[in-house]
């Protein structure tokens, strides 16, 4: 009996250091699959924010092709209305389907700002098809600025540091 009694700090230490190097493995084992399982939100958050952006720039370029066609503005490659609304109904289902993605995935700011950016666009597709009247030139500059804060959200939820460049009028 005294033989055990004296191997059983050695038996004891075995065991605490079995068990220390058990909780240590898994919780650097978990760290690491949150490491990986954030970067992958992280990409597909990005995917989903560069998705919508170029989505509304889609339904933005195409409203300003149509006043141009209308004489409302000057614009390369002018669209009549007729071609120009079938050419915003593909443009807009496409916008919804990214919209659904940003709602899913996207941090509350960037949904805020990218509603704004998505109501303004729409306006201005209202006014160059003719449905309603408004002042083209504000509303082009109301876009750029619900670009730029719809881009700044994004950014701050994706951890990119550095400030966003200047963007030109409608933020094109």
């Amino acid at each position: 009996m005294a033989g055990i009694a004296s191997q059983l700090p050695a038996l004891v230490g075995v065991l605490v250091g079995a068990g220390a190097s058990y909780l240590t493995t898994a919780a650097t084992e978990r760290a690491r699959w949150k490491r990986q399982a954030d970067t992958r939100w992280d990409e597909r958050r990005a995917a989903v924010y560069a998705d919508f952006g170029h989505s509304v720039i889609r339904c933005v370029t195409l409203a300003r092709r149509i006043a141009a066609d209308r004489g409302l503005r000057g614009y390369p490659h002018p669209l009549t209305v007729e071609e120009g609304r079938l050419e915003l109904t593909m443009a807009r289902a496409e916008q919804g389907v990214c919209w659904e993605s940003v709602l899913l995935l996207g941090a509350s700011e960037a949904i805020q700002a990218g509603r704004l950016w998505h109501r303004t666009a729409w306006q201005l597709e209202r006014i160059a098809l003719g449905e309603v009247d408004g002042h083209l030139e504000a509303v082009l500059a109301e876009a750029g600025h619900h670009r730029r804060a719809f881009y700044e959200a994004a950014r701050e939820d994706l951890g990119v540091a550095g400030m966003l460049p200047e963007v030109g009028e409608a933020g094109l």
